[in-house]
């Protein structure tokens, strides 16, 4: 009889730990069922792609389309995402001049970083997007960037980026010549090499540019347009020095405190003709944010 109830209490015991093992593995098998789900979802961006007008019907020029639009997406902690490391050239979208997409499969309801950039003058996808090189950008070069941080889910991402470079247009007031004789040049002190768009700041050591005008000769009267042209430059004034090598042998001009800036619009206006002479002036003005109206003259 104790041997039978020695066996009876070894039989419940056992029972008792398989049921606790069961217990264990169904709360793994529980945990297993919710791992995070992958999803493949498309990543638009849409670029600020606006020409300008002034209120008076001026034109400041049509600002060229990107050619080339990057992504690199990174975990909320600014670490690679292991199926997505370095940076991924986007695809532009058939018929639209300044839209760009990517398709990539994410864990859904995490949260990323994405980092965007786009000009038109790289022509393969930079290392990395924290120093991104714009010293080949010889006033014609124009860039948009920015960072995203979003919770991924079958919706993807929409970023729409702003410009990081100025525009300078340039006006005159009177008939002017502009060629490979009487040549127009316009130095602006400190332009930047690089960016970093997850700071949103320029990097390196900042350099002089002298912008070459190209060609336009104007023979009408009143305010018109004589061209524009793009530059990387932090925000604050600086003197901009316009040089006009006419028949007159204008001197250099140098226009003090032009608010120059990312995504600003400053408009340069006055007799080209007769500039660093004792009858001209040089005044400068900006539309502030890029895609605003310039005011009128």
């Amino acid at each position: 009889m104790r041997k039978t109830t020695r066996e009876i209490a070894i039989l419940l015991t056992a029972a008792v730990m398989l049921l606790a093992c069961t217990d264990s593995e169904g709360s793994l098998g529980e945990i297993d069922t919710q791992e995070e789900e992958l999803v493949e979802a498309t990543i638009s961006v849409d670029l600020e792609d606006v020409e300008m007008t002034t209120r008076a019907g001026l034109t400041s020029g049509s600002d060229p389309a990107a050619s080339y639009c990057y992504v690199h997406i990174l975990n909320s902690d600014g670490s690679a995402v292991a199926s997505q490391t370095g940076v991924k050239a986007m695809t532009k979208t058939k018929n639209k001049t300044n839209e760009f997409t990517y398709s990539a499969t994410l864990f859904a309801g995490r949260e990323y970083i994405f980092l965007f950039f786009a000009d038109n003058k790289t022509t393969s996808a930079p290392s990395e997007l924290s120093a991104v090189s714009m010293n080949t950008y010889d006033g014609s070069g124009i860039a948009w960037a920015k960072k995203e941080t979003s919770t991924w889910s079958s919706s993807g991402v929409e970023a729409e980026l702003t410009h990081i470079v100025c525009k300078v247009s340039l006006y005159t007031t009177a008939p002017v010549n502009v060629s490979s004789t009487y040549t127009l040049t316009i130095k602006v002190p400190t332009c930047s090499p690089s960016y970093d768009v997850s700071t949103g700041k320029f990097t390196g050591k900042a350099t002089d540019k002298t912008i070459n005008m190209g060609t336009k000769n104007v023979t009408a009267t009143g305010t018109q347009y004589v061209g524009h042209f793009y530059v990387p430059v932090t925000t604050e004034n600086r003197t901009l020095t316009i040089t006009y090598a006419g028949p007159n042998n204008n001197p250099a001009y140098p226009v003090a405190n032009v608010p120059v800036g990312i995504n600003n619009h400053v408009k340069l206006t006055g007799n080209l003709n007769m500039i660093g002479l004792i009858d001209a002036t040089i005044t400068a003005t900006t539309s502030g944010i890029w895609t605003d109206d310039p005011a009128g003259f």
